[in-house]
């Protein structure tokens, strides 16, 4: 009772299903399908953790989404996501290391909720300077000076 994993997307969601029920875990493990706007904001909203565990990526606006909603993240040493996350706001794993991975699981699972609202501060801090309003007001100042 300590975790339940949202999985959201699309692709091989048969497959996905399949091994859910294979290994016994429809208890902890929900898959969503493909997630957008009131459902992705409401699962955000009621999320302690993101977790993207990618072998390739550029910047994911997933990622940056979830630091928008002040969410520590769980991530990859892919693309560009060494650059927004880091140990103040989440952990970086190898691709494919499920070592690695089941051990950040477990740093989430125990971490105490005050760390876990400090890592979304963080996240939070991050990600702040590229939101809408903060751009919409270096774009308003730019304009000024021109």
């Amino acid at each position: 009772n300590k975790a339940v994993f949202k999985i959201g997307g699309n692709g091989e969601t048969q497959k996905l299903q399949k091994l859910i029920e294979e290994y016994g875990v429809t208890d902890i493990v929900e898959f969503q399908g493909w997630v957008s706007g009131e459902q992705k904001q409401h699962l955000l909203a009621n999320a302690d953790v993101y977790l993207l565990p990618s072998y390739n990526e550029g910047l994911p606006i997933s990622i940056l989404e979830a630091m928008s909603y002040s969410l520590p993240i769980l991530s990859t040493n892919v693309g560009g996501i060494p650059e927004i996350v880091s140990d103040d706001n989440g952990k970086i794993i190898e691709p494919g290391n499920k070592e690695q991975l089941w051990k950040a699981i477990e740093f989430f699972i125990h971490a105490d909720k005050n760390q876990l609202k400090e890592m979304g501060k963080h996240s939070f801090k991050k990600v702040k300077p590229h939101l809408p309003n903060e751009v919409k007001k270096s774009l308003i100042e730019l304009y000024q000076k021109i």
